[in-house]
């Protein structure tokens, strides 16, 4: 294909991927309520549009980058490196095989399900058609030395403000781990608060639906237990047991990539800050960067928690080190945009 005419079509496919991505944003279900669990139907069909146009966009481009490739020459392939052709034919056709898998999925899912569980899974499906979208767009626009118009779309801020509200809901839910008998009912009290707390939050409207649901049933559970079995504190201390679960459970969170990756980068830039010992960084900046990595790890909330931890800067830099180590990609490894596990 003449490059005249590769740089022609091209503008406009990734034009209608950048389209489809903001239709797919607004057919997200972020404050689910009893309108949206009973349209859940035509929002399945709906998600199930989005995502056969979305495949016929991602064909259209493998069609395109897959008659470049045949045109590219050696030197060319080995300057454009990841974006020449070939590199990007074998993204999109990765991408448009799992888009196909989703929409399959959705069909049948639909067929079977309706309310809550059919909801949660047309979210899932968009999101990882979002972030598929965004991915490749990126991509495409390195390919023409172009700026990104979807890179702000990117939910990383939004995912570390969740994780901090996950982090405080743990911290409180553990205090100094399982209550005596006498305490059971006053801890699950506290346990329900930090259940509206975490819904009330500014990243509530945020949470996924499934873990919306998950907290919603204990908190349904810890009520009905305060009004009919409140003296039954073995029973009591199940529940608990449950709660402090759900609490660990929502901390994976941290497998989310946009996550790993903006961990590794605030990693990098704190150690990067103390690696001369003759300057070391401001306290105030330094706490304010590393706020953002709470919920991340333990060693590194407790650091967080008191002043002193962060002036202690050998066992920071230990600390920072293991994380960074922790968050380095394996050898090798290719994760590919919607072909993730479903988030939490």
């Amino acid at each position: 294909m003449a490059v005249a005419d590769f740089e022609l079509r091209l503008p406009a496919l990734i034009g209608a991927l950048r389209s489809l991505v903001h239709v797919a944003l607004q057919a997200e279900v972020r404050n689910p309520d009893e309108d949206a669990k009973n349209d859940s139907v035509p929002r399945a069909a709906n998600a199930r549009r989005i995502l056969d146009s979305g495949s016929g966009v991602f064909a259209s481009l493998l069609e395109l980058f897959d008659a470049r490739a045949a045109d590219e020459s050696p030197a060319e392939v080995e300057t454009l490196g990841p974006v020449a052709a070939h590199a990007v034919a074998d993204h999109l056709f990765v991408v448009q095989m799992e888009l196909r898998h989703l929409a399959s999925h959705l069909a049948i899912t639909s067929d079977q399900h309706a309310g809550w569980e059919l909801l949660s899974h047309c979210n899932h499906a968009l999101g990882s058609f979002i972030k598929a979208g965004i991915a490749t767009e990126q991509l495409l626009c390195r390919r023409l030395g172009q700026r990104s118009e979807l890179a702000g779309l990117t939910e990383s801020r939004q995912a570390v403000a969740l994780r901090k509200t996950f982090a405080k809901f743990r911290r409180r839910i553990a205090a100094d781990g399982p209550p005596e008998p006498a305490a059971v009912a006053e801890r699950l009290d506290d346990g329900a608060a930090a259940i509206v707390e975490v819904l009330e939050s500014e990243s509530g409207p945020s949470l996924r639906l499934a873990d919306r649901q998950h907290l919603l049933r204990l908190q349904s559970r810890i009520w009905q237990w305060g009004e009919q079995q409140r003296t039954d504190s073995t029973r009591g201390l199940e529940i608990w047991q449950d709660l402090y679960g759900l609490s660990e459970l929502l901390l994976q969170i941290n497998h989310r990539e946009e996550l790993i990756e903006h961990d590794r980068q605030v990693a990098a830039e704190a150690l990067e800050r103390m690696a001369d010992p003759t300057q070391p960084p401001d306290p105030v900046e330094l706490a304010s960067l590393l706020e953002s990595l709470r919920g991340r790890s333990e060693e590194l909330d407790h650091l967080l928690e008191r002043p002193a931890g962060l002036q202690a800067h050998e066992r920071l830099h230990e600390v920072l080190g293991r994380l960074q180590q922790e968050l380095a990609p394996a050898r090798g490894s290719a994760a590919l945009p919607g072909a993730s596990p479903q988030p939490v």
